[in-house]
C-alpha cells in the first residue's frame, strides 16, 4: 500500500561543471527508488548466507553527517534484472536490504539534453509508469528467498517512492539561487511532474506536500498522513507570540523600544528595568537559555515572572544573542495582562478563527489524540538539564508517552499555552500562518508592517536575528546556503521547521519526530 512519493531534484557542485555552452544543457541520470517496510529486522549476515550478495560500502559524508542518517549496518546489495519500459528504455536496478527491515529497489537511467526533456520525462514516469507495482513484484519474489533471515514480516507493507533527477553538470555552472531564478519554472513542473507551466494562481497554492513513515510507533504504529497533528513547540514563538506582538506594534498598543518593566512591574529592578520588548523579540535581553520554572517557583504559575526576573542576566542586554525560552515566556505574560486574555483565548480570536483553522489550537481535545504525533517518554532532555544546573530532581516530572499533550515542561506547567511554546498544527495550517509573513499574502497585517520579519536587527552579534525569527543571513542556519540572506525561519525542538523566503515568496516546512 503506498502512501507516500517525493521527487528530488540534486543539484551539481559547482567545481564539477566544466562543460562548454554547446553540449547539452543538462546531464545526469534519474533514479527511481521504491522502499518498503516489510518486518522488523533483516538479519543481514544470515542473507549474505543465502544471497552470496556484498554488503555496501558506509557512504563517505564531504561533511560531518549526524548519526540518526547513518546506517545502523551498511546494507546487503544485491542486482536485479533491468527494466525495459514501453519506451525501450532500459533501467538498470538493484535491491538494498537493511537491518532495521526495510529493502529499497533503485532503478536508473541516465540521460542528457535539456530542460524540457527532463520535464518530460518527468511528467512521463511520474504517471504513466507504475514503478511502485513493477519494485514490488520483485521484492516479493526475492523475500521468498530471503524468507529465514526476515525477523516479524508484516502482512501488510508501506511503501515509499522517490523520484530522484540528479543533475551532475548544467551549462553555465549556475549556484542554487541562481538556477531557481531562471530556471525555477521547469524545477516545478518537474517536481509536480506535469508539462504545463505555473498559472498565476497556482504560484499561491501549495507546491509540494508528503507523509513519511510513522506519526506513532509505541504503543502501536500509527502511519504519518498529511493532517497529522504535530506539537509545534517553538514554532510557537514566531508563529503566535511574534505575530501577536507585530499587531499590538501595528495599532500602535506596543512599541518595539519600550521597557518590559512597564508593562511587568517585576522587571523593575536595576539590571532589568531597561531591557526592550525588541530584546525580547530578538533573544539580546540578557535572559538565561531557560530555567525548570516549574521548580522555581514550587508550581505556583502566577510567579513565573518574578521567577523569570530574579534571575542573574548572563551579558548585558543588546551585546549577544542567545536563544532564550525565558525571554518568550515573559513575552506571553506581558500579552496576556495587557490584553487581559489568556494568550491561547487571544491566539484563537486573532489567528486562528480569522484564518479559519480548524486543527490550530493549544491543549488539543483528548479525543483527537490518534490524530497527533507522539512525541517521547518522559522528558528526559529536561529532567537531564535542571540535575545539571543544581535545581534537583521533579517529583512531578512527566514518566508517561507525551502524546496529544504539549512536551515542553514550562508550557505544560504554565497551562499548556505560553509564549515559547504549546501550539500543534498541521503542516497544511502552519502553511497559511507562516504566509501571514509574506507582506503579499497577508491578511493579518499591513503589508509594510512584515518588513520587521525580514530585517536584521543583531547586525554584528552571533546570529542575524528578526522579530521572533532567525534569518538566513546567519552562519550556519539551518536554511542553508542557498536561501536570500534576508529569509527567515525557526526550529522547535520536537522536529518541526519552518522557513520563509520573502523575495520569491516560497514557504518551506517540516514537521517530524
Amino acid at each position: 500500500m503506498a502512501l507516500d512519493s517525493e521527487i528530488i531534484l540534486k543539484l551539481p557542485e559547482t567545481e564539477r561543471m566544466t562543460r562548454k555552452a554547446a553540449e547539452p544543457a543538462l546531464r545526469g541520470s534519474v533514479l527511481v527508488l521504491i522502499q518498503f517496510d516489510v518486518c522488523e529486522e533483516i538479519r543481514l549476515d544470515e542473507l549474505r548466507q543465502i544471497f552470496g550478495a556484498r554488503t555496501l560500502e558506509q557512504p563517505n559524508f564531504k561533511h560531518p553527517a549526524p548519526g540518526y542518517v547513518r546506517y545502523q549496518r551498511p546494507p546487503v546489495v544485491e542486482p536485479i534484472e533491468p527494466l525495459i519500459l514501453d519506451s525501450g528504455e532500459r533501467l538498470e536496478g538493484q535491491i538494498k536490504y537493511y537491518d532495521y527491515g526495510v529493502l529499497s529497489v533503485v532503478f536508473e537511467l541516465p540521460f542528457s539534453g535539456d530542460w524540457d526533456t527532463l520535464v518530460q520525462m518527468g511528467s512521463r514516469w511520474v504517471w504513466d509508469v507504475d514503478f511502485e507495482k513493477h519494485a514490488s513484484r520483485i521484492a516479493r519474489q526475492r523475500l521468498e528467498r530471503a524468507a529465514p533471515a526476515l525477523v516479524k514480516p508484516y502482512a501488510e507493507w508501506l511503501s515509499e517512492d522517490y523520484f530522484i533527477f540528479h543533475v551532475r553538470e548544467i551549462a553555465g555552472s549556475p549556484s542554487a539561487s541562481e538556477l531557481c531564478a531562471s530556471h525555477g519554472g521547469s524545477i516545478a513542473q518537474i517536481v509536480r511532474g506535469e508539462t504545463a507551466q505555473l498559472s498565476d494562481g497556482e504560484r499561491n497554492e501549495i507546491l509540494y506536500t508528503d507523509a513519511l513513515g510513522y506519526a506513532v510507533v509505541e504503543p502501536y504504529r500509527v502511519a504519518n498522513k498529511l493532517d497529522t497533528i504535530y506539537d509545534l513547540a517553538s514554532l510557537t514563538k514566531p508563529l503566535v507570540t511574534s505575530l501577536l506582538c507585530a499587531r499590538r506594534i501595528e495599532l500602535g498598543e506596543l512599541t518595539l523600544d519600550s521597557s518590559v518593566s512597564h508593562y511587568l512591574p517585576e522587571f523593575e529592578r536595576t539590571d532589568k528595568q531597561m531591557i526592550t520588548i525588541r530584546e525580547l523579540l530578538t533573544h539580546t535581553s540578557g535572559l538565561p537559555a531557560w530555567r525548570p520554572l516549574y521548580v522555581l517557583t514550587e508550581e505556583q504559575t502566577d510567579r513565573a515572572a518574578g521567577a523569570i526576573a530574579s534571575l542573574d542576566l548572563e551579558y548585558k542586554p543588546g551585546t549577544r544573542v542567545v536563544y532564550s525560552d525565558l525571554g518568550f515566556i515573559a513575552l506571553g505574560i506581558l500579552l496576556e495582562r495587557m490584553m487581559h486574555q489568556h494568550l491561547a483565548d487571544m491566539a484563537k480570536h486573532e489567528i486562528f478563527e480569522t484564518l479559519k483553522l480548524q486543527e490550530t489550537f493549544f491543549n488539543p481535545e483528548i479525543a483527537l489524540q490518534t490524530g497527533i504525533a507522539a512525541c517521547e517518554t518522559g522528558n528526559t532532555y529536561e529532567r537531564d538539564m535542571s540535575k545539571q544546573m543544581g535545581a534537583g530532581e521533579y517529583a512531578n516530572s512527566r514518566q508517561r508517552l507525551i502524546w496529544g499533550e504539549v512536551h515542553d515542561g514550562n508550557a505544560y506547567f504554565l497551562g499548556g499555552a505560553a509564549g515559547h511554546a504549546g501550539l500543534f498544527s498541521t503542516a497544511r495550517e502552519t502553511f497559511l500562518m507562516a504566509q501571514q509573513f509574506l507582506s503579499e499574502s497577508t491578511t493579518l497585517l499591513a503589508p509594510e508592517t512584515c518588513r520587521l520579519f525580514r530585517e536584521n536587527m543583531t547586525p554584528g552579534l552571533e546570529e542575524a536575528r528578526s522579530i521572533g525569527w532567525q534569518l538566513a543571513a546567519t552562519k550556519d542556519s539551518t536554511g542553508g546556503a542557498d536561501l536570500p540572506p534576508d529569509s527567515f525561519g525557526h526550529n522547535g525542538f520536537t522536529g518541526t521547521c519552518v522557513w520563509i523566503d520573502p523575495s520569491r515568496r516560497r514557504v518551506f516546512i517540516t514537521s517530524s519526530r
